[in-house]
């Protein structure tokens, strides 16, 4: 069995939270702004909100 010379590194999936009506690219600028920056080869995870998440002491937007 023939090892690689140089394999692969591995590079770590990032997730980044969408918030409610933000564009990908600004939410991706805020979380470099807060953890610095991410380079060209980054592995992205998007979570996207799709309603506000709820004050304390409101029902969310799901409770019936």
């Amino acid at each position: 069995m023939e090892l690689e010379a140089d394999p692969p590194k591995f590079r770590p999936y990032t997730q980044i939270i969408q918030e409610v009506g933000e564009a990908e690219d600004d939410a991706i600028a805020r979380h470099e702004a807060e953890h610095g920056p991410l380079g060209e080869d980054a592995n992205l995870i998007i979570v996207q909100l799709v309603a506000p998440p709820a004050r304390h002491g409101e029902a969310g937007p799901c409770a019936a």
